[in-house]
């Protein structure tokens, strides 16, 4: 039993790593919030398999040996109640999997179904020689249905958004010091700079799922921002400072050089826009 405690503390630990991955201080890492987003989306869509594994689970204590209910035909129930479990997993992976489409990372999707096509294999094979084998040990496989499903979603309804918060803030307290050179800049030159493309950036955000910092000239004004990992799984979330509090961001580039300027403001694309912690940030979600 020592073994399987152990299983299950590593698989929550491993959970909770890919959840809060892009919310920690380091360098960036490009998988980082398609790896949150799969184990978000696992958090949710694994709750489904918390009421089969409690019914398996009623059924396994019942047939602790010793028990006068325990019978040939009650092991070939728990049998099934096995291939049932196969089967919502499977539908749970393949939810998992689709996750690596929010940012554009679908190897990391073929992985997921790949890593779960051969456990599936091996724990079918388990299945069919306890089976066989007439076994009359208690089955631990109901556990690990309950215990991961739930700690996720704890994890997620519980400590995502303050998490979401604090990366956000803490990448835009980085930015002190790209927006304080800034405004040196203008008072050198008065004017401020027309670009800050380059290929290595000297001014970082610091949180390991966000790459860095834009920079653009806005009328008289400035915007400095970031992509940042959303709430909402399939939306895209855009943190921006301006000065004179002029921020707008559009969904798509064509529309800037193909479109008047009132149908850009008609057709920007976000879906909501908020005040960040910070004066002078805010944050557009696009969906």
């Amino acid at each position: 039993m020592i073994r399987h405690l152990l299983g299950m503390l590593g698989g929550l630990v491993v959970i909770a790593a890919c959840m809060f991955y892009p919310f920690l201080p380091g360098p960036h890492d490009a998988g980082a919030v398609t790896l949150s987003v799969m184990a978000r989306l696992f958090a949710v869509s694994g709750l489904v398999l918390v009421p089969l594994g409690a019914t398996w689970l009623v059924h396994e204590l019942r047939m602790r040996p010793g028990l006068a209910a325990w019978s040939p035909a009650g092991n070939y129930r728990g049998t099934w109640f096995g291939v049932a479990a196969l089967a919502m997993s499977s539908l749970v992976a393949l939810v998992v999997s689709l996750g690596s489409l929010v940012d554009h990372h679908a190897s990391a999707g073929v992985a997921v179904l790949a890593v779960w096509i051969y456990a599936a294999t091996r724990l079918a094979g388990r299945l069919a020689t306890r089976r066989r084998a007439g076994t009359r040990t208690f089955n631990p496989a109901p556990i690990y249905l309950i215990v991961w499903p739930l700690m996720a979603a704890a994890l997620e309804f519980t400590l995502m958004g303050p998490a979401l918060e604090a990366s956000r803030t803490c990448a835009i307290d980085e930015s002190a010091r790209l927006i304080g050179d800034i405004e040196r800049y203008r008072e050198r030159h008065g004017r401020y700079p027309l670009s800050l493309q380059s290929l290595w950036d000297d001014y970082r955000p610091s949180r390991v799922g966000v790459r860095r910092y834009g920079y653009e000239p806005n009328g008289e004004s400035y915007n400095v921002y970031f992509e940042h990992a959303a709430r909402a799984f399939d939306a895209k979330e855009i943190v921006m400072y301006n000065p004179r509090d002029e921020q707008d961001f559009s969904s798509h580039n064509a529309d800037l050089l193909e479109l008047s300027p009132a149908d850009i403001t008609a057709r920007r694309g976000h879906v909501a826009v908020r005040q960040a912690a910070r004066p002078h940030w805010k944050t557009f979600v696009f969906d």
